[in-house]
C-alpha cells in the first residue's frame, strides 16, 4: 500500500512532521510507503526545513537492522520543497507576470492586473512566500504546475500514483492553512490540477482527503515589513475560504475533509514573514491533524459512510488529556499504547540507555569485553565496532531528541491557562525563562522518574532499573536485528508495557 501527503506552506511542512513522528511511532496503518512533497515559495522557510531535519533523523534510524517491529516499521520518501519561484532574477509578483513589459504594450493582461492587484501587492516580494496573499499564490502555482516536464517532482509524484494504483486505492492527502498565504493558496488550487491530472491519467481508484488548519496561532508585526500577514484579518480570511470550498464542491471532490482550529490562539515566540525565522513550534492540534491523516490513510470513512460527520472535541479547555486524542475504535487501546511505547523508549533511550550502551562500547576493547549479555550475543559476533555503535546511537539519540522537543512543545502552554496533560514534563524537561527545555542527560532523575511516573494518573507502575534489566536479556523471536540494531529493539521492547 502506498501513500501520498502534500504539504504546502509552513503549516503543511509542520504537518506532514507530526505525521512522520507518529508513523515513526508505528501508527501508519500495514507496512505501506509514505510518499511526501514539500510546496512552498519560500525554499528556506523554518518549518520547511524543520521537517526535513526529522525526515533526514528517521532515514538514519531506518538504517538500523531492527527486525520485524513497529518502529520505524514504513518506508518514507520526502522530495521538495518545490517552489514555483525559481528564477533568481524573479522577487515580485510583476516580475513574476512580466508586468512593466506589458503594460509598456498596453496590454489586457497588465490592464487585468491592475484591476485584480494593488501596486503594492504586484510589488511585493514572493520569494518568501504570499504573506497572507493567497490571490497572488493562486496565479502563481496554477501558472507553474507543469505535470508533462519530465524529471520535475509533480511528474515524479503522478507518476508514482500511478504505479500504485495498480496494487490498490491511491491515497492522497493535502495538507495545509486556509488563513495565510501559501497554504490558502495552494491546497485548493493544487488539489484541483492534480485531480485533473489523475483523472485524465485515469487514476480512477485515487481517494482524496483534506487536513484544514483554522486559525490556531498569531503573532505580533514584523517591523519594516509593509506588507504581511494580518493575524487580525484571520477570522475573515477563513470565512471566505471555507466558502469557497462550500461553493467550489469540495466535499464532493474530496473522500475526507479534516478541519481544525482554535478558539484561543496561541501566540507564537517569534514573528518573521519568512526564512529560517518563520520556524513556529509545535502545537497540540498537529497532533490531532496527524491522527487524522492515520484515520484517512487506514480507510476511513468505509464505503457508504462517506457522507458522515465526525466531532473531535476535548472535555476540558483548558486541558488536553489521552481521552481527548481521537483514535479510532476499534484499535483506540492499541494506538495510545504504540504512542505511550515511543515516549518511553525515547525517554529511557536519552536518559537511561544511550549512556549505559556507550560505556559498554568506548573503545573496541571494552565492547569485545563487555559482560552485557546482550552485547556479547548479538553485537560482538556481528563484528562491529565501537564506532559503529556510537554512530548508531547518535542517530537514535538525535531522533529522540527530536521526538521529545516536539512532544513537549504540544504539551506545554502557549497561551495563559493551557496545559495538555499527556506526560509528566517534568521527567523530561525544565523550566527555562518563560518556557520549557528538554533536561540534559546529567540532569535526569531517576528517582523522579521512578515515583512520579512518566504518564498522567497511569496505572502502569514505570521502574527504570526494571526497564533496562529486561532490555539487556532480552532474546528476541522471529525476524532478528542484529548488532546496534538489536540493542534498539531490546529496549523498544521492554518498553511494550501497555494494553
Amino acid at each position: 500500500m502506498s501513500y501520498f501527503m502534500i504539504g504546502v506552506g509552513g503549516t503543511g511542512a509542520k504537518l506532514m512532521q507530526s505525521l512522520l513522528h507518529v508513523s515513526a511511532a508505528g501508527l501508519l496503518p500495514g507496512n505501506g510507503s509514505l510518499t511526501c512533497l514539500l510546496v512552498d515559495a519560500d525554499e528556506a522557510n523554518g518549518n520547511v526545513l524543520g521537517c526535513r531535519e526529522v525526515f533526514d533523523s528517521v532515514k538514519a534510524c531506518k538504517s538500523l537492522t531492527l527486525g520485524d517491529t513497529t518502529l520505524f516499521k514504513n518506508s518514507f520518501s520526502l522530495t521538495g520543497p518545490w517552489t514555483p519561484v525559481t528564477d533568481n532574477d524573479v522577487q515580485s509578483f510583476d516580475e513574476f507576470f512580466q508586468y512593466t513589459q506589458k503594460a509598456s504594450r498596453g496590454t489586457d493582461e497588465a490592464a487585468l492586473m491592475e484591476l485584480l492587484y494593488e501596486p503594492k501587492e504586484r510589488e511585493m516580494q514572493v520569494r518568501q512566500g504570499f504573506r497572507g496573499r493567497p490571490a497572488i499564490g493562486a496565479s502563481i502555482f496554477s501558472d507553474r504546475i507543469d505535470f508533462d516536464k519530465r524529471g520535475d517532482d509533480w511528474y515524479r509524484m503522478v507518476d508514482s500514483m500511478r504505479s500504485a494504483s495498480a496494487g490498490g486505492p491511491v491515497p492522497v492527502l493535502f495538507t495545509g492553512s486556509v488563513f495565510g498565504g501559501t497554504g490558502a493558496a495552494g491546497v485548493p488550487t493544487i488539489f484541483r490540477v492534480l485531480d485533473r491530472e489523475l483523472e485524465k491519467k485515469r487514476v480512477n481508484n485515487r481517494r482524496l482527503g483534506l487536513i484544514l488548519m483554522l486559525p490556531y496561532f498569531t503573532f505580533g508585526n514584523v517591523e519594516g515589513e509593509a506588507i504581511q500577514a494580518d493575524p487580525h484579518s484571520f477570522a475573515e480570511a477563513t470565512a471566505e475560504a471555507l466558502m469557497y470550498y462550500h461553493e467550489r464542491d469540495f466535499l464532493s471532490m474530496s473522500n475526507s475533509m479534516y478541519a481544525l482550529g482554535e478558539s484561543i490562539p496561541a501566540r507564537m515566540p517569534v514573528a518573521a514573514v519568512g526564512a529560517k525565522q518563520q520556524k513556529n513550534p509545535p502545537h497540540f492540534l498537529e497532533l490531532i491533524a496527524a491522527l487524522g491523516a492515520v484515520r484517512f490513510y487506514s480507510g476511513l470513512p468505509k464505503r457508504g459512510d462517506e457522507h458522515t460527520l465526525s466531532i473531535a472535541m476535548r472535555a476540558t479547555e483548558s486541558n488536553l488529556g489521552w481521552a481527548d486524542l481521537p483514535f479510532e475504535d476499534p484499535i483506540r487501546a492499541t494506538q495510545i499504547a504504540l504512542l505511550k511505547q515511543m515516549i518511553l523508549f525515547a525517554v529511557m533511550f536519552r536518559y537511561v540507555y544511550s549512556p549505559y550502551i556507550l560505556r559498554e562500547a568506548k573503545n573496541d576493547r571494552a565492547l569485545k569485553g563487555s559482560n552485557a549479555t546482550i552485547i556479547r550475543k548479538h553485537v560482538v559476533p556481528y563484528g562491529v565496532t565501537s564506532g559503529d555503535v556510537a554512530r548508531d546511537v547518535g542517530y537514535v539519540n538525535d531522533y529522540v531528541e527530536k521526538f521529545l522537543s516536539w512532544l513537549l512543545s504540544l504539551s506545554t502552554s502557549h497561551r495563559e491557562g493551557f496545559r495538555a496533560s499527556l506526560t509528566n514534563i517534568g521527567i523530561y524537561a525544565v523550566p527555562e525563562g518563560k518556557g520549557w527545555r528538554l533536561r540534559t542527560v546529567e540532569e535526569f532523575r531517576d528517582k523522579d522518574f521512578d515515583r512520579d511516573g512518566l504518564f498522567i494518573n497511569d496505572a502502569v507502575k514505570l521502574n527504570h532499573s526494571t526497564i533496562l534489566n529486561r532490555a539487556t536479556v532480552m532474546e528476541i523471536q522471529g525476524s532478528q536485528p542484529h548488532g546496534t540494531g538489536y540493542l534498539v529493539r531490546a529496549l523498544y521492547d521492554a518498553c511494550k508495557l501497555f494494553n
